[in-house]
């Protein structure tokens, strides 16, 4: 469990309870999460960078603690005016933004939305837009699998109830590591996302990936002006190699990494990579703004000694003049 960390929460536009994580002190860095995982999902990059920094993290609405919205109002969007409405809660102008898989999506929509609070962008195993168009591979799953999420919605109670009973089955977990969704690496985190991710509302989940499909970027992403870190990975089914690089060449001022033998879950398989890569980046590209410091007030003891001389000196010229009239 990441350290030292305390809930918070805002009501957003729609009155929606939004709940957030704050900890640490610094120059701020906003966190923002894959669809399903909490910021608990970020352990290995919270132990690196609370060191130095505040970290800022929120549930999606819908999601985890945070209250389920009208189905309506749960586009990027929407997760982008609960986000500034958190740091204008925190009292944060300006910060560093991080997403992960979904996260990517939600930081570029705020650098486009909100340029003047964003420093830089870091985006891991994410996509600029229209994710379920390009995944797994091939250009066939935008005709499957948004149908697929729509059906979900509409039978969500059955679903939920296999998801469950699936993540109490013993091999589970081992299941999905065969399957090649993720490899060997922080497997306690995996784990503990695998138990929370089949305890979401599936309709609430459903419609956040429905929305996620349907959100693009990328015809403006010559409009973000500030430095991106892109990290992508070999064998990510989500976010592929090709997507990562056209993304990388639309955007002014971005560099790719790729991670060998990496999945979607790059940062918890490879986290000491990770981390060197997000550290080396905030050294050479990002420059947080220094905080004003108010002036000193001067001590009381000399401001008393000068009013005697100053009350002096005008007694002697006025004296001065008295004598020469």
């Amino acid at each position: 469990m990441p350290p030292s960390f305390e809930n918070r929460e805002i009501i957003s536009y729609d009155g929606v309870r939004i709940v957030y994580q704050v900890a640490g002190f610094g120059p701020p860095i906003v966190m923002a999460n894959g669809l399903g995982g909490a910021f608990e999902v970020y352990d290995y990059q919270i132990r690196n960078l609370i060191k130095n920094h505040r970290l800022i993290c929120w549930d999606y609405r819908g999601l985890f603690r945070s209250e389920k919205p009208d189905l309506s109002r749960m586009t990027i969007p929407d997760q982008v005016d609960d986000l500034n409405r958190i740091l204008d809660a925190e009292g944060v102008n300006q910060a560093l933004f991080l997403g992960w898989s979904m996260g990517s999506q939600v930081i570029l929509e705020q650098a486009l939305r909100r340029p003047d609070r964003v420093l830089g962008l870091i985006i891991l195993c994410g996509a600029a837009g229209r994710p379920l168009d390009t995944a797994l591979y091939t250009g066939l799953s935008k005709y499957y699998l948004p149908p697929l999420f729509e059906l979900g919605k509409k039978v969500h109670k059955p679903i939920a109830y296999l998801m469950r009973t699936f993540g109490t089955m013993p091999g589970a977990f081992e299941l999905l590591y065969g399957s090649g969704l993720f490899w060997r690496g922080g497997d306690e985190i995996l784990r503990n996302l695998l138990h929370d991710y089949v305890q979401l509302d599936i309709e609430a989940l459903a419609q956040t990936m429905i929305e996620l499909g349907r959100h693009d970027a990328r015809p403006y992403l010559r409009d973000v002006r500030v430095p991106v870190l892109q990290v992508a990975a070999t064998a990510d089914f989500f976010t592929p190699i090709p997507v990562a690089k056209k993304m990388q060449s639309d955007l002014p001022d971005a560099e790719l990494h790729i991670v060998k033998g990496g999945t979607h879950y790059a940062p918890i398989e490879q986290p000491d990579l990770i981390n060197d890569l997000i550290n080396d980046f905030i050294e050479r590209k990002i420059t947080f703004p220094s905080k004003a410091t108010p002036a000193q007030p001067k001590p009381k003891k000399a401001a008393a000694k000068k009013a005697p001389v100053k009350r002096a000196a005008k007694t002697a010229k006025s004296k001065a003049a008295k004598k020469a009239s």
